[in-house]
């Protein structure tokens, strides 16, 4: 039909009003600043961040050539004093020679307390990865419980749902990673039951029960 010619005019009967388009949550950004960040998901997800477990707060990851051009500072620093106090040249040498095989050694050898850098952090495991069972969505958590939700659908018996009409289960909410108390033992009975068969323990990434 066509509209007249006072399409503008809201009192015109013809015009019918457009449907509210509902909005969605917003979620705060990322703050630019590395010390200004207060959530660990913002902080872990910037390779120039740093999160500090005791602390609890986010700082700048400095790179390691800055350490080691500070060391080398005062490894020459060490040399030249050696000279000025000994008045022998071949000492301050020394200094920086022990220090040379000193590194070389630490290549050759390695160091066996150095863990690898690739295995989540404890934080990372506490707020992100280890809450909910894999391939299940973390939706929110609060002082209670953990809420995880069946998002893509995976087979599961109604006593592995809190609310089975949500398809939702809700666990005891983690305090410091690894699990404790009802913590691990409310997600050990999960998995433990809730396995794609019987007999078999659902997946449940870095999850260890006794």
């Amino acid at each position: 039909m066509s509209c007249p010619t006072n399409c503008n005019d809201p009192s015109n009967p013809n015009i019918k009003p457009l449907p509210i388009q509902p909005i969605g949550p917003s979620v705060a950004p990322c703050d630019d600043k590395c010390s200004k960040r207060t959530n660990v998901h913002c902080c872990e997800g910037d390779t120039k961040c740093r999160w500090n477990t005791q602390t609890q707060k986010c700082s700048y990851n400095i790179p390691s050539w800055v350490y080691q051009v500070i060391i080398w500072l005062i490894v020459i620093g060490c040399a030249i004093l050696t000279w000025y106090l000994t008045k022998e040249i071949l000492l301050g040498v020394l200094v920086i020679v022990l220090y040379i095989v000193f590194l070389v050694m630490r290549k050759v050898y390695g160091n066996p307390n150095i863990k690898n850098s690739n295995v989540p952090s404890k934080d990372y495991m506490q707020y992100i990865g280890g809450v909910c069972p894999d391939q299940w969505t973390h939706i929110k958590s609060d002082d209670m419980y953990d809420y995880c939700e069946n998002t893509y659908g995976l087979t599961m018996g109604k006593q592995c749902y809190t609310d089975n009409t949500t398809k939702t289960k809700h666990f005891p909410t983690i305090k410091g990673w690894p699990p404790a108390n009802d913590a691990l033992t409310d997600r050990c009975n999960w998995r433990e039951t809730c396995g794609p068969k019987k007999g078999t323990y659902a997946s449940w990434t870095d999850l260890n029960c006794p």
